[in-house]
């Protein structure tokens, strides 16, 4: 069984804010950028593969591939790039949606998250006040003063992004190091072990999945001007 680390993760070569703005200014950053998509780790794959099994049979030279989340439309891209080097392929999820851009899939995505965050303050009454004060804290001294243990700072956006987190299997649970966090210190300490959390989950951590996620999720085409935000506005 092979562990692929696809471009940018990993063991393999490194990708993030500060590697990125050492390439050069936004053209050469795009241009570098596009090494990292999913055809060119398929091609990666292929490779691989082929270097594998080059004194197997013919009849053991394919291998099953299984693609969980970004890893399914790795799978759909190698199904069509190089269909003759697949036995099997699963998919746990990450299908490529039938449409032509995003928008339907953030409509979609925003009343799922509406319903998620009712849920959890159903289930945790109490943290309804506990985020209005940590949101409160942020707002005063967030700026650049709330500094999180790799690069970036806790901004109240960036900490009610957690959110996310409700769409998870176990997703209550994925949020227990800010629930333990002891809220009436947040104005002289803001817990390390929280503040870690935040850096090993939140997406802005991962430069590939916020730079390139809306391609697979609509034909190639990005959202309309203004989106999330103006599906956001439509939920509510």
């Amino acid at each position: 069984m092979l562990f692929l680390d696809q471009r940018g993760t990993g063991l393999s070569s490194s990708l993030s804010a500060s590697t990125l703005g050492l390439r050069g200014d936004d053209s050469v950053q795009t241009e570098y950028l596009k090494h990292f998509r999913a055809d060119n780790i398929v091609r990666d794959a292929e490779a691989i593969r082929q270097a594998l099994v080059v004194d197997c049979p013919a009849e053991k030279q394919k291998w099953s591939t299984l693609g969980q989340s970004f890893g399914g439309f790795i799978t759909t891209t190698y199904l069509s790039f190089y269909p003759q080097g697949l036995k099997e392929c699963f998919i746990t999820a990450g299908l490529p949606p039938m449409v032509n851009k995003p928008d339907e899939v953030y409509r979609r995505l925003w009343k799922k998250v509406a319903e998620r965050n009712q849920a959890y303050y159903m289930k945790f009454p109490e943290d309804v006040e506990r985020v209005k004060a940590l949101i409160k804290f942020l707002q005063r001294h967030g700026g650049n003063t709330v500094r999180l243990p790799s690069e970036g700072i806790l901004s109240p956006r960036r900490f009610l992004m957690l959110g996310m987190s409700l769409g998870m299997h176990g997703e209550y649970r994925r949020l227990d190091t800010w629930r333990e966090s002891p809220i009436a210190n947040w104005s002289q300490v803001v817990s390390i072990a929280f503040m870690v959390s935040i850096t090993q989950r939140h997406i802005a951590e991962a430069e590939l999945t916020v730079l390139t996620r809306e391609c697979p999720s609509g034909d190639q085409r990005p959202a309309n001007s203004g989106l999330p935000y103006t599906t956001n506005d439509e939920c509510h």
